[in-house]
């Protein structure tokens, strides 16, 4: 998974790829509520999307990754 904040302000537009797991099973198995963006649109080896940067940190957190690594949202938002 690789992602960008820089491209639009505010948001989040990433990109998923695997060959061992079904990407759109992995993007769609922790639910996030409904909001702006958009994810899981392409095929079971790549897909990705964008998000604001507040639900890129709870879709982050979901999927287990560390505090540390989520963005600020106080500058981007």
């Amino acid at each position: 998974m690789v992602a960008n904040d820089g491209y639009r302000p505010g948001h989040v537009h990433f990109s998923v790829r695997g060959q061992q797991i079904n990407v759109l099973d992995f993007l769609s198995s922790v639910h996030i509520s409904d909001g702006d963006g958009a994810y899981g649109h392409g095929h079971d080896q790549a897909s990705g999307g964008n998000l604001p940067v507040s639900r890129w940190n709870i879709r982050l957190a979901a999927l287990g990754f560390p505090e540390s690594v989520q963005l600020q949202t106080e500058s981007r938002d």
